[in-house]
This record gives C-alpha cells, structure tokens and sequence, in this order.
C-alpha cells in the first residue's frame, strides 16, 4: 500500500509540472510574460518543496522567497516595496528548508493586503549580541489585534515541544510549525517571536544559530 501511494505521489508530482509546462507554453504563445512568469515560479517551489535537501544555505531560501515574489507583484502589481537587508557573512547560513516564505506570505495576506497605502516588506538577516542570528520579516501593514497576539503568543510559549500536527489549525498555524520545527532543531533556546512595534505593522523574528551550510555536520552541532 505505501509503494502503491508513493508510485502515486510521483505520478501526481510529474502530471502537476507537465500541466505547468503546458500553461508556460500556452503563455508564450499569447505572448504574456506574466503567465510564463508565474509558471516558471510555481515550478521551482514546488520542486524546491519535493525535492529540496532539508537544510539549505539562506541564499538558496531567498532565491525561492524571491520566486514567491514574483507572483505577489504580478497579483499585487505597484502595491508593495521589498526591502533586503542580509549581512553577506550570512548567505551560506544553514536554515531549514522552507521558513521564510510562509512568514513572508502571512505578512502579505494577514498585514500588507489590508493597508490602503503602498506597504513595505522588509527581510533582514544580522548576527545578535548573544552570538546567534536574528532573521527579520516585518512589515508596515495593519498588524494583529491585541487579543490574536496574545493567542499566538500563548500558542507559541507552549514548552512541550509539541508535534507540529497537533497544532490547532488557524492563522497563526504556519508560524507555531515554523516555532517548533526550530525548537526541535536547535533546541528551547531558539524558535520564533512576533511583535506588533508601537509604530505599526509586525515583526516575526527567526531565532537561529550561525551555523554555515559548508562547515555543519547537523544542525544539532550549532
């Protein structure tokens, strides 16, 4: 029964990135950049999603957050500015794979989308007093209700290190997973915090070792 699912999953996969090759084709004949644009996005998360090595190097995790992006100006065309802020000494920094784009896509939905003026996404990447790495996404969108902060912040306070299938599912969902996947990772002293600044809009901070991808044996080393 598992060969019989797994067969099926590869069959679902191929078929999924024939079907996108198709809609690209179809867009070079009408001559749309924006379908061939989205096409060729989509095709490299997924493939990053199936086929990416559970440890990547940051800059590999920007490349596909910037193909994320793609679609979003194409969604949202002139409605946001994108700011990137990386320390270089950090590209190679080993991350799990996929943390920054749901994040990145909870800021654009649940903050940016609502604000009437052109919004700001930031991502930066620094070294902290304490010798770890801060990983910033933060926005200047509508930011998060007083009473829904205190519930992600009691959600993600919880010490058990719980499996993240039994977090309830909800909003803040994506960024609870993110929280315990690091806690599992690299221990209780690192995760993910959010915060509503008093000047508006929200931050979430990536709490991580530095740990380059060439020099990690395992992340439990940092």
């Amino acid at each position: 029964e598992i060969t019989t699912r797994l067969v099926g999953s590869e069959m679902c996969i191929r078929d999924s990135y024939n079907t996108l090759d198709c809609i690209r084709g179809y867009g070079y004949m009408l001559n749309s950049s924006e379908i061939v644009s989205i096409t060729n996005a989509l095709s490299s998360i997924m493939r990053y999603c199936i086929k990416g090595a559970d440890i990547v190097a940051l800059r590999r995790e920007m490349t596909i957050v910037n193909y994320y992006l793609d679609i979003i100006r194409i969604r949202f065309p002139n409605r946001f500015n994108y700011v990137f802020d990386v320390d270089p000494a950090l590209e190679d920094l080993a991350i799990p794979r996929f943390i920054i784009q749901p994040v990145v896509e909870n800021a654009i939905y649940h903050g940016l989308e609502s604000r009437l003026e052109k919004g700001t996404l930031t991502i930066s990447c620094h070294t902290t007093e304490t010798g770890g790495c801060a990983l910033c996404v933060t926005d200047d969108g509508v930011g998060i209700p007083p009473e829904r902060l205190a519930e992600i912040h009691r959600k993600l306070s919880d010490k058990s290190m719980q499996n993240v299938l039994n977090v309830p599912a909800g909003n803040s969902l994506a960024l609870v997973n993110i929280h315990n996947r690091l806690r599992n990772l690299y221990g209780a002293n690192y995760g993910l915090d959010i915060v509503c600044p008093p000047e508006g809009g929200t931050r979430v901070t990536l709490h991580l070792p530095i740990c380059l991808l060439y020099t990690s044996p395992s992340p439990r080393d940092a």
